[in-house]
């Protein structure tokens, strides 16, 4: 009987301890592709993904499609419909107001996905969300977040999936809580929009 409990227990312990997979960039482990509107790139390079982009914005509030995005993405290994965090760590060069950076979930293609955009504003650094459906953005929303404007700005972001809402955090802060809009895709990413330069690294799924 106490070899039958004991099995039990373990059985219960493995069932319910996280999985977690590790993606470091030292090689194209997920098959991760890009998309470039204009002048930009997203490549993996001295083991991060580093996006750049040339074109700055004419108009900060204004993300036009054809503004110089680019995004990469994969289709990542966990179960979107459940609960899931997806962390990474991102240097940025500058956080200016000439260009977005941030992550991208809900990947189902260029079209329809959702994203959490990090740019300076008129005087803090902002977060945009932002919900993209068959091209069009239909799904908006805005926060400040209290962040130090310096070059090579470093970051730990976390975005937390638990039933229909979705939560973003930034150096262990929690910039936006996003709720009714389930995810359903496991097609994650990174993106920036405008003149940027960002590094992506230690990039975790943990379900």
């Amino acid at each position: 009987m106490k070899r039958i409990i004991i099995i039990c227990s373990l059985l219960i312990c493995v069932a319910t301890t996280n999985a977690q997979t590790i993606e470091t960039f030292d090689s194209n482990t997920f098959g991760w592709i890009e998309s470039v509107e204009k002048d930009g790139s997203a490549i993996i390079v001295e083991g991060v993904m580093r996006l750049e982009g040339k074109n700055a914005l004419n108009d900060v509030w204004s993300l036009k499609a054809g503004e110089s995005q680019v995004l990469t993405s994969c289709y990542a290994p966990f179960d979107p419909q459940k609960n899931f965090t997806f962390k990474c760590d991102a240097i940025a060069k500058k956080i200016n107001d000439k260009g977005y950076f941030g992550l991208v979930f809900d990947y189902m293609d260029n079209y329809n996905y959702s994203v959490f955009y990090i740019f300076k504003g008129d005087k803090n650094a902002m977060v945009l969300y932002q919900r993209v459906k068959d091209g069009e953005i239909i799904g908006e929303r805005l926060s400040d977040l209290k962040l130090k404007q310096k070059k090579n700005a470093e970051f730990a972001f976390e975005l937390r999936s638990a039933f229909d809402r979705v939560e973003f955090y930034c150096n262990d802060m929690k910039a936006m809580e996003v709720r009714y809009n389930p995810v359903m895709y496991c097609g994650v990413g990174f993106a920036i929009f405008g003149q940027q330069s960002v590094d992506f690294d230690n990039v975790q799924f943990i379900q």
